[in-house]
């Protein structure tokens, strides 16, 4: 994995041009829906549960996917060109943890993505985890100046912090 189901022999790859590969009228679907699960167990550091947020991505699925992380539905999505991201922090267990990607050919979205293209289905981007620390930094803008002689300049610094609980953050220049 990331790989289409289609490569690994399962159901086949389609080819359009100019012509939808369903024949339905928008946005329904075919009732017969290819559809393939995932299933993968992990653990994640203790200091990534109780510290902040942990977030996976998933770069690329097609064309729609349902998630569930340790039996619980976390969410859906279906843009398949665009990453979509869900917060697992609220279903993360010390230990063993399993997520299961039930991915289908065909959603509502499949009408959005013709093109001249294969269509092939599954996880075909990478999926990768991100922790996000309580206190961050979430936008920082670097804006540098030199003299006319170009020997000495300076550095605008502006940064937005973003926190999940109140408290202190301190900034410090050094140099």
């Amino acid at each position: 994995m990331p790989s289409n189901w289609q490569m690994e022999g399962y159901d086949a790859p389609i080819y359009t041009n100019v012509r939808y590969p369903i024949d339905t009228t928008p946005p329904r679907v075919p009732e017969d829906n290819p559809t393939g699960c995932y299933s993968l167990h992990f653990t994640v550091e203790d200091t990534w549960r109780e510290n902040g947020q942990t977030q996976i991505i998933f770069d690329g699925v097609n064309s729609a996917f349902h998630l569930w992380c340790n039996g619980v539905w976390v969410g859906y999505s279906q843009d398949s060109r665009l990453p979509a991201a869900f917060d697992l922090s609220p279903f993360l267990r010390p230990g063993d943890n399993r997520l299961c990607v039930m991915v289908m050919r065909w959603s509502a979205g499949s009408w959005l993505e013709d093109q001249d293209m294969w269509r092939m289905s599954g996880i075909f981007r990478s999926v990768w985890l991100l922790n996000k620390p309580q206190q961050r930094l979430c936008d920082v803008q670097l804006t540098p100046a030199l003299d006319a002689l170009y020997r000495d300049g300076t550095l605008q610094v502006q940064a937005t912090v973003e926190a999940t609980e109140a408290g202190a953050c301190r900034a410090q220049r050094r140099g």
